[in-house]
């Protein structure tokens, strides 16, 4: 079933409204939305219309408003957006194609370079159930822009049922401090720049600030020249969890000095298609160190742009039943002689992997279950991509770019965008198709739209940013037998003591007993050498104080 057929945002939405971490992002419950409905003419309206909406004294008139675009229409943007105030701008759930923002062709054949800047007082963003190109009407670039641009401090920006295509820049770039991004549903497509592989993003957080949290859940990055997601600094919690991520030119990830980051049930096929030469490890084109690049590549806190205020050993680090794919195409063109001194991409890199195994400096990295051996099996309209990217990696190689560009543009043309959506990335290995640690498919769960229903059903949270509170959660699996996990949050850092009773009041087991620091922490209890039984599962964390039953069943 095609991508774009889904109504993505639709239960979506519904399980966000019960999630109290964003009711500040959704309109308060209390009052009724004032929803304006509005035109898609003449070109620039929405540039009005938005921007016009301010007094003179630079108060908002209408505080608060939501801003509804209809779904069939093209939104010509005139100008970049300066937003100064808390926005929503939406779609309602449907069908038909969703609004397309675009930047207009103004009369000197110039175009707005970016759709919104994000400022100071934009305590909240919320965009939802859009069509964002960089495309313009005669088919060209805007070039080298991010669609947004963050300056802003501690604002929280929730993204769901959004297409992203065409831009040369990156999608949301954030330069501000304490901000949080909620990105779900989305997919990422044909970002890419001519003769920049380091440019088509999705996120970009940059150094020298702290970004409090990053979630992307069921996303896809289709065709994409950088990276899916990229936390340069310190960021206080990170998830990045099914979603797909479908050729790319550079390492797919560049979060080098994560200090408490997830990421599992993730497909990765086809990443750093453009592999390295020699020249570039040794000056750090995609790593921290002289190393080849990995898919997950992490590295100390030291080598971070600013100072971290965490120790190595506080760091929670879980990468856990993803997929890392290479096809036989792109090793065959990493091992030809036009291409003989190329080095390809590993899943670890040595420094990498030697973290996980020092359990002395890094006892809480978690490694678990993750396959590179099998194809997912993507449809074959999709893989002919390969080639594309194959023909991009090779003229850039050999310096003959002549403005290459290796959409997926089946139609023959990027502007208007057609609906639905012409790939389809639903594969077919069936391993895989429930291979996640909820039991759901790797990747992204839109494509498997029944996978999906039930996935929201179990109530997992699309909304796992920084905890506003503590909790000890029930463990998962129980009853269990030998393993189960104990999840409990931490809504700043603290001192924690983990530990396991019999009914008899004796200590059996201390799973945790340091410092931590804020967000939400699993871990696993093996009671192999116990007795079946009850037992009691205790918290210590600050003043909070919890204790839950748990059954072993052998």
């Amino acid at each position: 079933m095609n991508h774009a057929t889904i109504v993505r945002s639709a239960t979506v939405s519904i399980l966000l409204l019960l999630l109290a971490l964003l009711v500040a992002a959704e309109k308060p419950a209390l009052a009724a939305p004032d929803t304006l409905n509005v035109p898609a003419s003449p070109a620039g309206n929405l540039n009005v219309v938005i921007q016009g909406d301010t007094l003179s004294n630079g108060q908002r008139a209408h505080p608060g408003r939501v801003y509804r675009l209809y779904r069939d229409s093209v939104y010509y943007f005139n100008a970049t957006i300066n937003v100064n105030f808390p926005l929503w701008i939406i779609a309602d759930p449907g069908t038909h194609r969703p609004p397309v923002i675009a930047p207009a062709i103004r009369g000197d054949n110039s175009s707005p370079q970016g759709f919104l800047n994000i400022f100071s007082n934009t305590k909240t963003l919320v965009v939802r159930n859009l069509y964002l190109t960089g495309v313009r009407p005669d088919q060209n670039l805007i070039g080298y822009v991010n669609c947004m641009n963050y300056s802003s401090d501690s604002t929280n920006s929730t993204y769901s049922g959004c297409v992203f295509e065409g831009w040369g820049g990156a999608i949301e770039v954030n330069s501000g401090n304490y901000n949080k991004f909620l990105i779900t549903d989305c997919v990422f497509r044909n970002l890419m720049h001519p003769s920049s592989w380091f440019k088509g993003e999705a996120f970009l957080s940059g150094g020298g600030i702290t970004t409090d949290s990053v979630v992307m859940v069921n996303n896809t990055m289709f065709c994409i020249n950088s990276y899916a997601k990229a936390s340069v600094d310190y960021t206080l919690y990170s998830r990045f969890e099914h979603n797909t991520v479908f050729l790319n030119c550079v390492n797919p990830l560049n979060d080098f000095v994560m200090t408490n980051s997830v990421y599992k049930n993730n497909i990765f096929y086809g990443t750093l298609g453009n592999a390295q030469e020699n020249a570039e490890i040794q000056q750090y084109y995609f790593e921290n160190s002289i190393s080849p690049s990995s898919t997950f590549s992490f590295d100390s806190l030291n080598t971070a742009p600013s100072h971290i205020p965490v120790a190595e050993s506080a760091r929670h680090i879980t990468v856990q039943n993803n997929s890392v794919y290479w096809p036989a195409k792109l090793k065959t063109f990493w091992q030809s002689a036009l291409m003989d001194t190329l080095t390809p991409p590993v899943f670890l890199n040595v420094r990498t992997a030697g973290m996980f195994s020092n359990k002395t400096a890094y006892p809480n990295f978690f490694l678990a279950n993750n396959d590179t051996t099998n194809d997912p099996g993507f449809p074959t309209a999709v893989l002919g991509q390969i080639d594309s990217l194959i023909k991009f990696a090779t003229v850039i190689r050999l310096g003959t770019s002549t403005g290459y560009l290796w959409y997926y543009n089946p139609n023959g043309h990027l502007f208007a965008p057609v609906w639905p959506l012409p790939e389809n990335l639903a594969y077919s290995n069936t391993t895989m198709q429930h291979g996640g640690t909820d039991g759901f498919a790797l990747g992204d769960l839109n494509w498997f739209p029944t996978q999906k229903a039930a996935w929201l059903l179990t109530g997992i949270s699309t909304a796992e940013q920084l905890p506003q509170g503590y909790s000890l959660a029930q463990n998962y699996p129980n009853p269990f037998n030998p393993t189960t996990a104990i999840q409990f949050t931490l809504p700043k850092a603290a001192q924690v003591r983990l530990t396991v009773y019999n009914v008899l009041g004796q200590e059996v087991a201390t799973l945790v007993n340091g410092n931590l620091t804020a967000g939400i922490h699993s871990v696993n209890f093996d009671g192999s050498r116990l007795a079946s039984g009850v037992y009691l599962y205790k918290i210590a964390a600050g003043d909070f104080v919890s204790t839950r039953k748990m059954v072993l069943l052998k």
